[in-house]
């Protein structure tokens, strides 16, 4: 069974897990998202996956098991949650956030959706 993860971020701790990734059998980088296309697109050339546009349509692409959030720090809890909520587990650099409040609405809200943070 083939694992499909997607990339939330495409910075150097991105280019770090997707070397990773790459590494591990069964696993597969299915697509990348990234405010700046051109790092999507240069991260996507170089390990795979379909870029997206938006957060929203990483999220809605299929197959899709979990995400690996390498976003800017301030930004974990949000794409997190945004991941939990659409079904998939969630694996973020650290921290986890910024703020323990939301660090918090990370770990509950990957409860209340069964996903593994």
């Amino acid at each position: 069974m083939t694992v499909h993860v997607g990339l939330i971020g495409a910075g150097n701790i991105s280019e770090t897990h997707a070397r990773a990734l790459g590494a591990i059998r069964d696993v597969e980088i299915s697509a990348i998202y990234a405010p700046t296309r051109a790092h999507a697109e240069q991260l996507a050339a170089r390990h795979g996956g379909r870029v997206c546009d938006t957060l929203e349509r990483l999220l809605e692409h299929r197959p899709l098991d979990m995400v690996v959030v390498g976003s800017p720090s301030g930004l974990h809890a949000e794409h997190g949650i945004a991941a939990a909520r659409s079904g998939r587990h969630v694996l973020v650099e650290k921290p986890i956030d910024i703020t323990v409040a939301r660090a918090d609405a990370l770990a509950d809200e990957a409860a209340r959706a069964g996903v593994t943070l």
